[in-house]
């Protein structure tokens, strides 16, 4: 859950030269959200349902790391705090919250590579969770912003292995998942989108800074009118600087 807006950020390191080494990290930046109409900073200039809410993005974030000659991994663990103003500024209403966490890992034995995360949380379309769905202009009886009633849970992981120092394999699958049965029991509406997993296959060769990959990529999604998927090939060539 990486803040992408201007904040105050904390770094502590908890321990160090052991052989695992702890951060701490805490974070207060700018709100943000999607713009909606009523949240208006002036006559013109519409404004996020985040900065509108007058009220920062909190995060605290704990990273680990490993390192030897023969094994490193790191892993987090982070929480995440936010309001959205759902009702337009100068309205009489609460302020949405909004809450995550996220836990993550990469660990490289040797030859091969793993890294992924999970996540859990609320109203999270800002950072990306439950497929981008949030601040939907529609409003639930309660009179906040359906949008910021989405939650759920994601998770996502990658393996690569090195067949030899030009070769190597990669794959990739990811999901996210909407609670869509509590969105419809809180809002009385429906969710859309209810379900988005995509898988990912590479070949890679590389030769000094050039690589070269053959690609196959899928992508499914569960509308509430039904299913549907995709499929794309790709050959892609890379320059690293």
């Amino acid at each position: 859950m990486a803040p992408r807006d201007p904040g105050l950020f904390l770094y502590h390191d908890l321990t160090t030269g052991q052989s695992v080494n702890a951060q701490l990290q805490l974070a207060a930046f700018k709100g943000s959200g999607p713009f909606a109409a009523g949240n208006v900073r002036d006559s013109t200039n519409l404004i996020g349902n985040g900065e509108a809410s007058g009220l920062p993005e909190l995060e605290a974030l704990l990273n680990f790391t490993h390192k030897t000659g023969t094994l490193s991994w790191s892993g987090y663990v982070v929480g995440h705090l936010d309001w959205k103003d759902t009702t337009g500024t100068g309205v009489t209403g609460d302020n949405a919250t909004a809450w995550g966490v996220e836990a993550g890992f990469n660990v490289a034995p040797s030859k091969l590579t793993l890294h992924g995360n999970v996540y859990y949380g609320k109203g999270l379309g800002q950072q990306f969770g439950h497929i981008s769905q949030d601040g939907r202009p529609a409003a639930s009886a309660g009179g906040v912003a359906a949008g910021a009633r989405i939650r759920g849970w994601g998770a996502w992981a990658q393996a690569g292995y090195d067949l030899d120092p030009h070769w190597s394999l990669w794959a990739f699958y990811g999901m996210d998942q909407p609670d869509a049965k509590k969105y419809t029991q809180e809002t009385t509406l429906t969710l859309a989108r209810q379900l988005s997993h995509v898988g990912d296959a590479l070949l890679r060769y590389r030769a000094g800074r050039y690589a070269l990959g053959l690609e196959w990529f899928r992508a499914a999604t569960r509308w509430s009118t039904g299913p549907a998927s995709a499929d794309q090939y790709a050959l892609s060539v890379l320059y690293t600087l």
